[in-house]
């Protein structure tokens, strides 16, 4: 116990000292797990607010608090509540032996009974924290830099917009998740000297429309030779984005990849990326009659493949299938695809939907002398870089 106490100290010395170097910026409330039965928060001199009974306790040493989810979960389909909110004196707490800087919310989930746990902390110590998992702490300074400055103004946007989820909107009571569906974060002992420092040398700064309007600013592993913009890839268009030649990340990262599966898997993939499309686009589509299939040569840069079923030639884009074959058959949105007998190949370049910056490219400049502002220019040359805080 007092070897724990200790260390509870110590930690809590260090983040003060780095805090202290930091300049204030917004509180970012992450959802960091959902659907809890059982949550145990542990923690030194703890404060428990239950705001729904509005109670206040506090809890001198260190002191662990077990929550019944099951009990606190709400009706299905009600809006979500803040059932307890827990904060430390050393601003520092821990769930599951990992241990967090800031508070942690309890609320109920959407979903029925059981809850979901929300960290909330300083932007900065987010980002912080960030750059260990969404890129690698020992990379160039000026690459960990410019992933701070995306990363930052993704968050930001989304603080800003509300839109966490479009089932509970703004009464979310979270901004982000930690997902790779938003962005994916780390804990307190993720961080380093290098991934604080390249928080605190970018501190408040983000890229923004050149009207002032935040905007969600994706990043991704690898591009394979291009990046893509949001409507080549999702189908809808945001303002500023511009797809650039990127022929820096070819050395780094995954090589070429190739994929194959059956033809009946494939026609029954294709059925399913029809109805996506016609989902999407409101068409009116004629079913494949899957009798014979024959694939147009096409190329890894194109975004949509022709092909002839039973004599019909039907136009699908590459993001439609992607969305059904899933990332362990098509890693990225650049690829090709071709039959081989009773087979189909997918064979592509890159890793990741391709938006935005490009992470190895980022790597790749970074060694040759390019610093931050320069490599963001280059990934979104319709934003500008500006200070918010």
């Amino acid at each position: 116990m007092l070897i724990k106490t200790c260390f509870a100290i110590l930690i809590s010395l260090m983040t003060t000292s780095l805090s202290a170097t930091l300049v204030a910026g917004p509180l970012i409330k992450v959802r960091i797990a959902k659907a809890l039965d059982r949550v145990k928060i542990t923690g030194m001199d703890m404060i428990r607010e239950l705001p729904q009974v509005k109670k206040n306790d506090r809890y001198l040493g260190r002191k662990s608090l077990v929550f019944n989810c099951k009990a606190q979960g709400s009706q299905r389909g009600q809006r979500s509540l803040v059932v307890a909110s827990l904060s430390s004196s050393t601003g520092i707490l821990s769930w599951k032996k990992k241990t967090y800087l800031g508070d942690l919310l309890l609320l109920t989930s959407h979903s029925g009974k059981s809850c979901d746990l929300v960290n909330q902390l300083p932007m900065e110590s987010y980002i912080s924290s960030l750059l260990a998992k969404e890129m690698n702490s020992k990379w160039p300074t000026e690459a960990l830099k410019a992933q701070a400055v995306a990363a930052r103004s993704y968050a930001i946007y989304k603080m800003n917009t509300g839109g966490v989820s479009r089932k509970l909107g703004r009464e979310a009571h979270y901004d982000i998740e930690n997902s790779e569906k938003h962005q994916v974060n780390g804990t307190l002992m993720d961080t380093t000297k290098s991934t604080w420092n390249a928080a605190k040398e970018t501190t408040g700064e983000v890229l923004l429309k050149k009207n002032g309007d935040f905007v969600p600013i994706f990043f991704h592993s690898k591009c394979g030779g291009r990046t893509l913009t949001p409507d080549q890839v999702w189908g809808n268009k945001i303002e500023g984005y511009k797809g650039v030649e990127c022929p820096f990340c070819h050395k780094h990262g995954r090589p070429a990849w190739q994929n194959k599966m059956s033809v009946a898997k494939f026609r029954k993939y294709l059925d399913k990326a029809l109805k996506w499309k016609q989902m999407d686009t409101k068409l009116q589509l004629e079913p494949s009659l899957l009798k014979k299939l024959l694939i147009v040569p096409n190329k890894v840069a194109d975004h949509d493949f022709r092909y002839y079923d039973a004599g019909n030639m039907i136009t699908l884009e590459k993001n439609y299938l992607r969305r059904v074959v899933g990332r362990k058959v098509t890693p990225s949105h650049s690829f090709k695809v071709s039959r081989e007998g009773e087979e189909v190949v997918f064979a592509g370049l890159g890793n990741g939907h391709g938006v935005g910056m490009c992470q190895y490219g980022a790597f790749d400049l970074a060694h040759k002398g390019w610093d931050y502002k320069k490599i963001l220019a280059y990934y979104f040359p319709g934003y500008l870089l500006k200070k918010v805080y």
